[in-house]
């Protein structure tokens, strides 16, 4: 079997590498971003091609996919915006099916059964789908393939661009990054103000947590970017300790945290869906249960 692969990052590259090897892909091409460089550190983990790219435009990358896409068995990307999005579109202009959020793959009968999250993270489905059809690989569900010797044939490719890029600034990220975090606090509509989450972050800074937010309050009131989203739409985390603070626990937010060790849950509504998934629920005001719990975090340090 052969794979096409793409990913927003090499990091969620070297899962997917990790995740085609288990199902028994034997050559994997990849679609990667940057220089020459970039291409070695494919071919240490296994990929024979790369097609290297500048820049991830997605509009450049689609068509890249479009044109290249031939003999292949599987379109492979991590199931983030990035990898739905592009798989969406050139799945559909090449003319197959995606299944995406994949969580495990087992041979059956000489086909390959693909285990995906469905139903905000409450219920898994089994799919198959005659190659070749794109799969997107749930962030943080396969270690990264580990470097060995190998080398990859590269090919710079070149695109038109159907927009002129003016200017590039650096997108700054502040505070930890939630997909790698030990410890989350997640913040939702419970906060009656864009102030008041100074709050969490204040426990965040004690306990050298990464903070993020329900999907109203980086979509809808913009109190927070949208890196810091949680949910199925957003970020997957994955930390020891995850403190839901205000968030009620709809079905796409839930998705994104089931794989967290511990889940702690804050909120006053005695009924909240949040509850269902947490190992501790604590009924009680957040403007209570934040600086309390700081208090008590500097009480034992001796501060």
């Amino acid at each position: 079997m052969r794979a096409l692969l793409f990913a927003s990052s090499d990091e969620l590259a070297f899962e997917v590498i990790t995740f085609l090897r288990n199902i028994g892909v034997e050559e994997i091409h990849s679609v990667a971003f940057g220089d020459k460089s970039k291409a070695a550190e494919y071919g240490k983990r296994g990929v024979k091609k790369v097609f290297l790219l500048r820049d991830m435009d997605e509009d450049a990358v689609v068509d890249v996919i479009s044109s290249i896409f031939k003999g292949y068995d599987y379109l492979a990307t991590a199931s983030d915006k990035f990898g739905r999005t592009v798989a969406a579109r050139a799945s559909q202009r090449i003319g197959f099916g995606a299944i995406m959020d994949v969580i495990s793959a087992e041979r059956r009968d000489g086909k390959v059964l693909f285990s995906r999250v469905t139903l905000g993270g409450k219920a898994i489905a089994l799919e198959y789908s005659d190659p070749p059809v794109a799969i997107g690989v749930k962030p943080r569900k396969f270690e990264q393939a580990k470097p060995s010797e190998g080398e990859a044939e590269v090919e710079e490719l070149s695109v038109s661009r159907k927009t002129k890029v003016l200017e590039r600034r650096e997108k700054k990220i502040s505070g930890a990054a939630l997909d790698k975090a030990r410890i989350v606090i997640g913040c939702g509509m419970g906060f009656k103000s864009k102030e008041d989450l100074k709050l969490a972050y204040d426990l965040a800074e004690l306990m050298g947590a990464a903070v993020g937010s329900s999907r109203p309050l980086a979509a809808d009131l913009k109190w927070m970017p949208e890196e810091r989203w949680i949910g199925m739409s957003g970020v997957s985390i994955k930390p020891d300790l995850y403190i839901a603070v205000g968030i009620s626990g709809q079905q796409q937010h839930v998705a994104g945290i089931t794989d967290s060790k511990v889940i702690v849950a804050v909120n006053t509504d005695p009924n909240a869906p949040i509850f269902k998934s947490a190992d501790y629920c604590i009924n009680q005001d957040l403007y209570e249960f934040l600086p309390a719990l700081a208090a008590a975090i500097r009480r034992r340090r001796g501060g």
